[in-house]
């Protein structure tokens, strides 16, 4: 295994770099592509169920159903725009918003778990686990609506995020590998190109599903299956950034802890298994959170990203929100994820690490004082943005709140790695995820 200079020339490996950057890319391509494509499946279900189910508004419109079924005969499906009843939408962000709140239970409650498993088996297969388990949630998504049974079943698609802690791990995971991989001098434009790869794939997704969705929707959801199934594969060919995670000591973690009490070697059976496990992760969340009420600029950070986060999970609705709005089809309104993008992709992969540089060279700054600069210039960004959305009276106004209104939280990320010891982002990077699921359930029921 390739080992890990941290001293004055310490080089960036170069390996696990690329590949989670390829990994965010792919991603990015593949959740956009079938973000608005898997909106008009639901919707579609949803509507027709709700016809069925009111019998004179069907005959009304003109909306056929077999006798014995609530299945519309396919010439007489409805169109998109008899789909935006109060009633309708109400089912489907109901239906969005307890689907984020469930997937982010596995990660709040096993984070720490795979945070502490980084540090003893390795980034590598933490990461493999946590997009194996996003796949599996997937394909049974794709099973549901293909059979057109209860939407509301795709909610035990989070049992499946129990396998590697769903997004929030695999978002820890793959920052831990950066800030392994990374020097202090290139660290903040390792995690801005990063997040540079994740918003070109945002920024080619939407249009492209847009596209497909007037042959059928189904076809960009197939292609974001593939995509995921694609980024699993890629994990497979990650080497391991941890140095010597076998025989990883106490003496090398920050912030020393207490070991957790060991049990008897005859305290064995699935019962004391399950307490040890148990034990082990309430001793880790309760250190952790020890760790960060200890430190001031620690609980500012964790507030920062609380709040960016949050505002990552508000325009999350945004698309879904102007098409009722403005009466327009899905397909028209997930462009803005594309303006989006744009915005976020100027910003990470041209302004951002051109000042960033401007700092560090002529500037000659600090790296951790560089990135509490960064950090600020970027909510910066975030709350000008917002304000535009705020005010903003038509479509083309929206387009332009959302160019800017891109939560940057690559800043927030880089400056946590120049706070600690490199081991020691295993417990705030799961800290950080934990507190942006905290507030899931505002963020998407808003």
């Amino acid at each position: 295994m390739t080992t890990l200079d941290t001293g004055p020339t310490a080089r960036t490996l170069w390996r696990p770099v690329l590949l989670v950057w390829l990994i965010l890319l792919t991603l990015g391509f593949g959740i956009t592509v079938a973000m608005t494509p898997q909106t008009r499946i639901y919707e579609d279900i949803i509507c027709r169920r709700y016809y069925a189910d009111h019998p004179e508004q069907s005959t009304r419109l003109g909306i056929a159903f077999s006798p014995s079924t609530h299945q519309q005969q396919p010439q007489s499906r409805p169109d998109e725009s008899l789909c935006k009843k109060p009633a309708i939408q109400d089912a489907v962000n109901s239906l969005f918003g307890w689907q984020t709140f469930f997937d982010g239970i596995p990660g709040l409650l096993l984070a720490m778990y795979y945070g502490s498993l980084a540090d003893t088996w390795g980034r590598r297969p933490v990461l493999i686990l946590s997009l194996v388990g996003q796949l599996l949630g997937a394909a049974w998504i794709l099973l549901i609506c293909w059979i057109e049974a209860d939407v509301r079943l795709t909610w035990l698609s989070s049992i499946f995020s129990c396998v590697g802690g769903g997004n929030t791990v695999f978002t820890a995971a793959a920052m831990m590998i950066l800030a392994d991989a990374a020097p202090d001098a290139v660290r903040t434009r390792i995690f801005f190109y990063a997040s540079t790869c994740l918003v070109v794939g945002e920024m080619v997704g939407p249009p492209v599903g847009a596209a497909l969705m007037a042959k059928d929707p189904w076809i960009p959801n197939m292609i974001g299956f593939l995509c995921m199934g694609l980024a699993t594969a890629l994990a497979f060919l990650m080497n391991e950034t941890l140095v010597n995670p076998a025989s990883n000591t106490a003496a090398n973690r920050q912030p020393p802890e207490a070991a957790p009490p060991r049990e008897s070697p005859s305290n064995t059976g699935y019962l004391p298994t399950l307490a040890r496990g148990l034990k082990t992760v309430l001793h880790h969340a309760t250190s952790t959170l020890r760790f960060v009420a200890h430190d001031r600029n620690l609980i500012l950070l964790v507030g920062a990203y609380f709040t960016v986060d949050f505002a990552r999970e508000t325009l999350s609705l945004l698309v879904r929100y102007v098409s009722v709005r403005f009466s327009i089809p899905l397909a028209q309104a997930s462009y803005l994820l594309s303006f989006r993008a744009s915005g976020h992709l100027l910003a990470s992969a041209v302004l951002l690490p051109v000042f960033d540089a401007l700092l560090a060279r002529k500037f000659r700054a600090a790296p951790m004082k560089k990135d509490l600069v960064m950090a600020r210039v970027s909510i910066g960004f975030v709350t000008t943005g917002f304000a535009g959305l705020v005010l903003a009276p038509g479509v083309v106004a929206v387009c332009v709140g959302e160019f800017g209104s891109n939560p940057f939280s690559s800043s927030f990320r880089t400056l946590d790695a120049d706070s600690l010891h490199p081991p020691s982002c295993r417990h705030l990077y799961p800290r950080l995820r934990l507190s942006s699921r905290d507030q899931v359930p505002f963020g998407s029921h808003g």
